[in-house]
């Protein structure tokens, strides 16, 4: 079991790498002594893992209640956040109860966000069950949900008790998925730390191969790297809008296609976006940009959509959270392992995506 502590300034919390369930009440009951547990999953991680955790969770709370919601980026919606409130309401959950999000990205957020705004805030605990939500989405308390088509339009920083990432949920994650979560990871070393992207080139041949000899290890150093930023910077005033590359024309991306491409898949294409934005304004060689298209092609994951039209992604990023005025900020590469911020006009950037092979 490995475990590492997130030091934030009034909510630091630990995230706890396990291999089962056996010590979730051990480590959730020094931090809350209320009387209900609300678990919130969704309706195919429910049907794995609800009962073995209901059991594990029973040993603490003689009241447990499970919400399940519709498994997919459409739940992360403002209607499923009122049936979560109706829910809690008829459960008469209070301050004093704790909610456990006990799925992928899309519960976690939901599920952060119901605990962060129910009653003005209620404990809750983030049971990640998708490689992108254990080395990414869990930590650092970002909590939201999508409003008219655009990620993550509504939401709050709010850091959970605790977060237990059991590894071996992993063995049932669909191969899609685990390749999407592999795309946090180069996120990581392409912003934070160059070895990990040679690591993973070393051990991540195929899914198996991390699967059986290098998970733990791997998910402690994306989750360190991760842990790290937030606390220097918790509420994304500075340095943590690294964390922001690969995502602004990814999310771009996710709302023009209706959610039809996952998050990572998204992504994925954010980085070479990325990379080739370098390569135009002379910040990085032409190198580079192969070189990171190779890893992420090893990986399995796309480099672009055939027919994307890239105004329409453009007019995406004009309403994204990270265009102010007529200029968007975009997290670019310098060298395998350093980004800088760059500011971009608008109307360059259509130029570009006009006439530039992105």
């Amino acid at each position: 079991m490995n475990r590492l502590k997130v030091n934030l300034a009034q909510s630091g919390y630990e995230i706890v790498i396990h291999d089962n369930f056996s010590e979730i009440s051990n480590e959730i009951k020094p931090l809350w002594s209320g009387e209900k547990i609300i678990i919130i999953t969704d309706d195919i991680v429910g049907k794995l893992y609800l009962c073995p955790l209901v059991s594990e969770l029973s040993k603490i709370c003689s009241v447990i209640y499970s919400f399940t919601l519709p498994n997919g980026e459409g739940s992360k919606s403002i209607e499923t956040l009122n049936r979560i409130y109706d829910f809690m309401l008829s459960k008469r959950v209070d301050r004093s109860d704790l909610i456990v999000a006990l799925g992928g990205g899309v519960v976690g957020d939901v599920a952060g966000y119901a605990a962060a705004t129910y009653l003005r805030g209620i404990a809750f605990i983030q049971v990640p069950t998708t490689l992108l939500a254990q080395i990414d989405s869990s930590v650092g308390g970002k909590v939201a949900i999508n409003y008219q088509g655009y990620k993550n339009m509504i939401g709050s920083y709010y850091q959970p008790l605790l977060v237990y990432i059991n590894i071996s949920v992993l063995k049932t994650l669909p191969e899609r998925e685990f390749k999407c979560g592999l795309v946090e990871a180069v996120v990581h070393a392409l912003i934070a730390d160059a070895s990990l992207l040679q690591y993973m080139h070393e051990y991540v041949k195929d899914v198996d191969t991390l699967k059986q000899c290098k998970i733990e290890e791997f998910i402690y150093r994306n989750c360190k790297i991760k842990a790290e930023i937030v606390e220097k910077d918790e509420k994304d005033k500075g340095i943590r809008k690294i964390l922001n590359f690969g995502h602004t024309v990814g999310h771009a991306i996710e709302g023009l296609y209706g959610y039809e491409y996952k998050h990572g898949e998204c992504v994925a294409i954010g980085i070479v976006a990325a990379f080739k934005l370098s390569v135009y304004f002379k910040l990085i060689s032409e190198e580079k940009l192969c070189y990171i298209k190779a890893v992420l092609s090893s990986l399995g994951l796309p480099l672009h959509i055939d027919g994307l039209n890239w105004i329409s992604v453009v007019k995406r990023i004009v309403f994204d959270k990270k265009a102010l005025s007529d200029k968007v900020t975009f997290i670019l590469p310098i060298d395998i392992g350093k980004v800088i911020d760059y500011e971009v006009s608008l109307d360059n950037l259509e130029n570009i995506f006009s006439s530039y092979d992105i």
